[in-house]
């Protein structure tokens, strides 16, 4: 028998081994599967299977963990399977996703399916997606996160703490916080360690006397924002 015969798989002529349990593993993948595992080896598996048994599957999930792995999954298979799934279904996810990461997945849609989708979005959640669609997906604008956590400047440590645990609730967890004062202008960043690690009764702006900020504007090259995050 020759090499090439000893590879097939005795029950799927034609394949090799290794071809042949990944098909049968792909075959075999179930929603609790998937719920157990991490996002991206949950889209890396749903990316290996048809369009229907991603449908089917995406279907039987809970909302957070299917908008997880969508988030994970490559834009030329998201696309599809988005504009597969029914509106409401797909609405659903999408309001479980950062703002910034439903606003790329609706990029990967026809117009037809991304206006449909965003008829059944809460119009507040539809709106700001609706903004971030609007930036050049090349530059500052196309990459922020709109979903950060704003504190008023004149707070102290322990009411800043309070605020954040009510926020997050349908929010990612924040790495910082970003002050304002009265105008709603940008005055300081805080990381939460830090902001734990104060004393509860000191006032937020305090902690940010001497900070030096560096911004840019919405419409900024994406790579000169990268190169400014790494020299900072």
């Amino acid at each position: 028998m020759s090499r090439k015969d000893k590879s097939m798989h005795p029950g799927k002529p034609g394949l090799p081994d290794s071809e042949a349990d990944i098909a049968a593993s792909d075959a075999e993948v179930t929603a609790t599967d998937l719920e157990h595992a991490h996002p991206a080896d949950a889209a890396d598996r749903l990316e290996l299977l048809p369009l229907e048994d991603q449908v089917r599957l995406v279907k039987t999930l809970p909302l957070e963990d299917a908008a997880e792995a969508l988030e994970e999954m490559e834009e030329r298979v998201r696309g599809p399977l988005l504009e597969e799934l029914e509106p409401e279904l797909a609405a659903d996810i999408l309001e479980e996703m950062s703002p910034d990461d439903a606003a790329d997945a609706l990029d990967e849609v026809s117009d037809e399916a991304r206006d449909t989708i965003l008829d059944h979005v809460e119009q507040e959640d539809a709106e700001e997606i609706t903004q971030l669609m609007g930036y050049d997906p090349e530059t500052a604008g196309g990459v922020m996160n709109t979903e950060v956590v704003v504190l008023d400047k004149g707070l102290t440590v322990d009411q800043a703490i309070t605020m954040i645990r009510a926020e997050i609730e349908d929010k990612e967890i924040p790495y910082y916080a970003y002050l304002v004062d009265e105008d709603e202008k940008l005055v300081g960043v805080l990381s939460l360690r830090d902001l734990l690690m104060s004393r509860p009764g000191r006032l937020l702006k305090d902690l940010v006397e001497s900070q030096s900020l560096v911004s840019v504007v919405f419409d900024v090259d994406r790579e000169e924002v990268a190169h400014l995050l790494g020299h900072y």
